[in-house]
């Protein structure tokens, strides 16, 4: 429930960059951050923590994500579907292999994966992304203007569907 109020607040965030790069930068960062925080803490308000910060900052990446390959696909010679059912193929492999992990090393393994799979998400972020600059204005609104608009998302009927079914 948590994570319904802080996805809009993280998207309008992300919107006030002049170069779409930075926000991915800061959530995967922040995500490997979080998993590398996980798998140091104990007890289970700071598993708790460290788990919901690291999936709330992962999952914050996908929209952008998705949105960058729509960007990319315009103008680029890699068609979105293409792009999107390659995403889809390596989630599937990486999760595969995940549990496939668990046979001969054990539930370590998952921790292993977890960090592995963020440190990589954030070097992609930092050092793989060319510039992606904002259309002029886009990033001129303020963040408490942008904010003002996700009521008006909410009282769109087709809006709440979307976000219900997802």
């Amino acid at each position: 429930v948590l994570r319904l109020a802080i996805g809009p607040m993280i998207a309008a965030w992300a919107d006030g960059f002049g170069d779409r790069r930075r926000p991915l930068q800061l959530l995967a960062g922040g995500a490997f951050l979080a998993a590398a925080l996980f798998s140091q803490v104990q007890g289970f308000w700071a598993l708790a923590a460290a788990g919901f910060v690291s999936a709330t900052l992962s999952a914050a990446l996908t929209p952008l994500l998705e949105g960058a390959a729509l960007r990319a696909s315009q103008t680029g010679p890699l068609p979105f579907g293409l792009a999107r059912a390659t995403a889809s193929a390596a989630f599937v492999l990486g999760t595969l292999g995940g549990a496939l992990g668990l046979v001969p090393f054990g539930i370590g393994v998952v921790m292993v994966f977890f960090v592995t799979s963020a440190a990589l998400a954030a070097a992609m972020a930092l050092f793989g992304l060319l510039p992606d600059p904002a259309p002029a204005g886009a990033s001129s609104r303020g963040f408490a203007e942008r904010m003002a608009a996700v009521p008006s998302l909410w009282a769109n009927p087709r809006y709440r569907l979307a976000v219900l079914a997802g």
